[in-house]
């Protein structure tokens, strides 16, 4: 159904699907499209009150809720003025996923430019990563002081978590588009494919390389494949694997790509002497005493946590202090993140949301069998980016909804155009 959104919607089309590229700058022009986009869906729903009472699916009613949450959290909290920002206008993330999903149906091209856009970016940040790797600087002339990472266009360290992040977007339009492509685009975009494993290890990025692995062994269990997918699989893992090896660096104090990514990786579980807690690190010790100090203040604030973002701000108590690391923007990590700002009902929205994901994509996918590959792989996007059991971003940065929603807006619309709402 081609959904009449009464709006001149060709810029935003434009904006919308050069999203990739403009997440490579930063928060801010991706914020503001998204901004837009949610107001103007919001006049729309509010124009055409049928449109929403018909269109509208059950999870759009789950993310109204865990938004009040939110939102009360931060009235309750002591640091609102610190707070209210981050939870009061968190409603333009989800709405924008669903005003995606409908400007989808409207303009159906979008899709393919977007396929275009993303072997466009992955491309040139894959180059721009061996570069930097091999000459120490990249296509903008910066470079990294740090030893063993790689910065390429990015402001920040986050090369590798750009790449996987996106990449199941990317894969997913590929098996979308798969028969209607021609050949060379085919062998692109599996290069592609094979060369995102390699530089996201390259980056020095370990959240990111081993949600990428995990992401491939999700891939392996629930994708719907013929012999020459699940070859294709085995190829690009052993490819992936092989290729690693042969660019490691042979001068360690040079580049430190695997002392970084595998030996630390591996050292900083510190579980020597299991009667004393104190010797017990979970990634590392800076990690570890951040995960502390969350429960601390997860202590004081249990059922509505302290706030969304409010991290930074109760970390700085003296009571909460317990070292040098105790202190920092968020919890490093979705579940204390949770558990501190929000409380033990912040936290039942994530067990939620994993548990729910994981029964429906089993009796769905591997019992029904009803899934398209294009909505496995979707599924799959929420999968890693609300990974419990890993260093992350805050769930409440700009940036990080953004990557979290944008690939939500594409399975809605196949929800619907399959007539399977959620």
């Amino acid at each position: 159904m081609n959904y009449k959104i009464g709006i001149s919607d060709q810029l935003i089309k434009f904006l919308i699907i050069l999203m990739p590229i403009f997440l490579v700058t930063g928060p801010f022009i991706p914020d503001l499209i998204i901004t837009i986009s949610s107001v103007i869906f919001i006049i729309y729903c509010f124009k055409k009150a049928n449109f929403f009472q018909k269109n509208i699916n059950n999870f759009f009613y789950f993310f109204i809720l865990f938004y009040f949450l939110i939102v009360l959290s931060s009235l309750n909290s002591e640091f609102f003025l610190q707070t209210y920002k981050s939870s009061i206008f968190y409603f333009r993330f989800f709405i924008f996923a669903f005003f995606l999903s409908f400007l989808i149906d409207k303009h159906p091209e979008i899709k393919k430019y977007t396929f275009n856009v993303l072997i466009f970016c992955f491309g040139l940040i894959i180059i721009d990563g061996f570069l930097e790797f091999f000459t120490g600087r990249n296509l903008s002339n910066t470079y990294t002081p740090f030893p063993g990472r790689l910065r390429g266009f990015f402001d920040e360290l986050i090369m590798g978590s750009y790449l996987t992040r996106l990449f199941p977007l990317f894969l997913g339009l590929f098996f979308l588009f798969k028969d209607r492509i021609n050949i060379k685009t085919k062998i692109l975009s599996i290069t592609l494919f094979i060369l995102t494993f390699i530089i996201v290890f390259l980056s020095g990025e370990r959240t990111a390389f081993y949600l990428l692995a995990i992401f491939l062994i999700y891939l392996i269990f629930f994708l719907k494949y013929n012999i020459r997918l699940k070859l294709f699989l085995i190829f690009l893992s052993i490819i992936s694997i092989l290729s690693i090896y042969l660019f490691f660096p042979k001068d360690l104090n040079q580049k430190n790509i695997m002392n970084r990514m595998v030996i630390s990786a591996f050292e900083n579980f510190n579980f020597k002497n299991l009667n004393n807690s104190e010797n017990i690190f979970i990634f590392s010790e800076q990690h570890t005493i951040l995960y502390k100090t969350s429960l601390k203040i997860f202590s004081d604030n249990k059922i509505i946590g302290a706030g969304p973002k409010s991290f930074r701000y109760a970390c700085a108590k003296d009571k909460y202090y317990l070292g040098n690391y105790s202190c920092s923007t968020h919890s490093h990590n979705l579940i204390f993140q949770l558990l501190s700002e929000t409380g033990l009902l912040g936290f039942s929205f994530l067990v939620f949301i994993f548990t729910f994901c994981i029964i429906y994509l089993i009796y769905f996918s591997v019992v029904k069998n009803k899934l398209s590959n294009f909505q496995i792989i979707l599924f799959g996007s929420i999968f890693i980016n609300l990974f419990p059991f890993s260093p992350s971003g805050s769930i409440f940065n700009n940036y990080m909804s953004i990557i979290i929603y944008y690939p939500i807006g594409y399975l809605f619309w196949s929800f619907r155009k399959s007539k399977k709402l959620i």
